[in-house]
């Protein structure tokens, strides 16, 4: 549940204090609410021992029920919001493709690598990853979607005030980039290999790039400037979103690598490929150590990878939230199935008399299931309002629900009361089966 780029650790290791607490708070447990039934089956109405005195005891068991739907209403109401969180996060539109995009970085001047070095070893290894079998396309970038921005700027109109332009992220990226990361390119064209540091300054910019520097028209073949630099827009590609899914597009600059050789310190390759992944990444750790030997990779995964290791803690959260869920459910439905087969056989009498005067067996199914119907309602009804104060403390973990969410409100509901109808139906259809001669002689 844990893997990515911000690892979080667990220690599972079974101690002898962590068994000894939990069998001393089981037995307790037991003890503590086994004492009301042991004190009720002591009192009788009569010497049969079979009437037993209704009252207190009974009310607390209802308080009991009632107690544990509420807070097993709350435990559902927070997983469904953290599950459909986590749902509505892997629905974001991020602007790129995900699938099947291998990322590896290498980072040659801590081998010794120069910058003119650098630069050729990154143009040998693009054509020798090129030409793999089952690699349809391949770029370098300085910053990869998801992988955070190294280097942020202002950009204003050439020839313009700085004030008057926006703050810009810029991202060093080579031929074929977006076609590989699969960002659509809206207008213009995307960066070529003649992109190099003999050639003009271009630039490719992001819509909301262009929307800021150029509302109302085209930016095609205009000029923008960041720090002492001048560029040529040639393009505009949708905005992509770097820093995570939950924070908003960044306006991002895309320029050449070749004409920016300070960047050469540690680029990404960028893979689109066909097939099994293993194979791809064995192909390339091959070929760059046929290329350099001495180059170690710092990372590779894929970018399906890449998006997962964001959202470690909303996933974590939400499985945790699921098993405990899961569990809450269960035991409310043991405590209901507990108290309607205790019911059923305190009004064996009774129901054989209704029987024997010719009460339909359904009505004798609904009585039974209508005991606990009410004080489940009841629980919804205080679990409710209850679970959301509690999501007010997991709202940072949210995206896209507030803590009142009807959808999941109502889910939980529905599941309850469905949970409530199996836990109760082999009770009731006992009831309905009891013989009406046998129930009058039970005592």
């Amino acid at each position: 549940m844990s893997r990515g780029r911000t690892p979080i650790a667990v220690d599972l290791t079974l101690h002898a204090r962590t068994l000894i607490f939990t069998a001393v708070l089981s037995l307790a447990t037991g003890l503590v609410f086994g004492i009301a039934p042991a004190l009720r089956s002591t009192t009788a109405a009569s010497l049969h021992g079979a009437r037993l005195v209704p009252g207190r005891p009974r009310r607390l068991t209802g308080a009991l029920i009632v107690a544990q739907v509420s807070l097993c209403v709350v435990v559902l109401v927070c997983a469904g919001l953290l599950l459909g969180s986590l749902r509505k996060l892997r629905e974001v539109d991020a602007g790129f493709r995900k699938d099947h995009v291998l990322l590896m970085s290498i980072r040659p001047p801590l081998s010794g690598y120069d910058g003119l070095r650098a630069g050729q070893l990154y143009g040998d290894l693009y054509g020798r990853v090129s030409a793999l079998r089952g690699v349809q396309s391949v770029t370098l970038s300085m910053d990869t979607p998801l992988g955070g921005v190294s280097y942020t700027a202002g950009a204003s109109l050439a020839g313009g005030q700085p004030s008057d332009g926006i703050e810009v992220s810029v991202n060093s990226v080579g031929p074929r980039f977006f076609e590989t990361m699969g960002i659509p390119l809206l207008v213009g064209r995307d960066l070529s290999p003649r992109d190099d540091d003999r050639s003009a300054r271009v630039a490719v910019i992001g819509e909301s790039v262009a929307r800021g520097l150029f509302p109302g028209r085209s930016p095609l073949g205009q000029r923008i400037e960041i720090g002492h630099s001048s560029m040529e827009i040639v393009g505009v590609v949708k905005d992509t979103r770097y820093q995570g899914l939950r924070e908003s597009a960044q306006p991002m600059v895309y320029r050449p690598y070749w004409q920016m050789r300070d960047t050469w310190e540690e680029l990404f390759f960028g893979i689109r490929y066909s097939g099994d992944p293993d194979r791809i990444a064995s192909l390339v750790r091959h070929e760059l150590r046929e290329t350099a030997p001495n180059v170690p990779v710092f990372s590779l995964s894929t970018l399906e990878e890449r998006v997962d290791a964001t959202l470690v803690r909303e996933r974590m959260a939400s499985a945790l939230s699921a098993w405990f869920g899961g569990f809450a459910l269960l035991l409310a439905a043991v405590g209901l199935y507990g108290r309607l087969a205790y019911a059923v056989v305190e009004r064996t009498r009774e129901i054989g008399i209704r029987l024997a005067l010719g009460a339909p067996r359904t009505a004798v199914m609904w009585a039974i299931l209508r005991q606990v119907l009410a004080l489940v309602l009841g629980g919804i009804a205080i679990g409710v309002p209850l679970s959301m104060a509690s999501a007010g403390a997991i709202r940072s973990l949210l995206f896209g629900l507030e803590p009142f969410d009807p959808s999941t409100l109502s889910a939980v509901g529905i599941v309850i009361l469905g949970t409530t109808v199996l836990a109760g139906y082999i009770p009731a259809t006992r009831a309905a089966r009891v013989d009406p001669m046998l129930a009058l002689r039970y005592e």
